[in-house]
């Protein structure tokens, strides 16, 4: 965590799981006051997979409960959906055919 931010106590930090390689999991933040984190999927506290949305619990110091992780389901699903319903408003504005330059 940056030195110029401390979490509340009580806090919750929203994260996506954009990937996982050779057994860590690559985490972006919702914030962008946070830099991406690269936990070892063994640290954390439940199963994830690529695209799960994940609510990280940050203790009294500002640092992550990496081991209290839980996945947000509801949240992924409505994430999912907006980006789908922004994928057909693009489609339809779409005139079709080849681009000439």
């Amino acid at each position: 965590m940056s030195e110029m931010q401390q979490a509340p106590t009580g806090s919750v930090r929203i994260y996506v799981v954009d990937r996982i390689e050779d057994g860590v999991a690559v985490l972006i933040p919702d914030d962008e006051a946070f830099a991406s984190e690269d936990v070892p999927v063994r640290k954390l506290g439940c199963r994830v997979s690529e695209g799960d949305v994940v609510r990280v619990p940050v203790r009294a110091d500002g640092s992550p409960a990496w081991k209290d992780v839980s996945v947000d389901s509801d949240q992924r699903a409505e994430r999912l959906e907006q980006a789908e319903a922004r994928l057909e408003r693009l489609r339809e504005r779409d005139p079709g055919g080849d681009v000439v330059l």
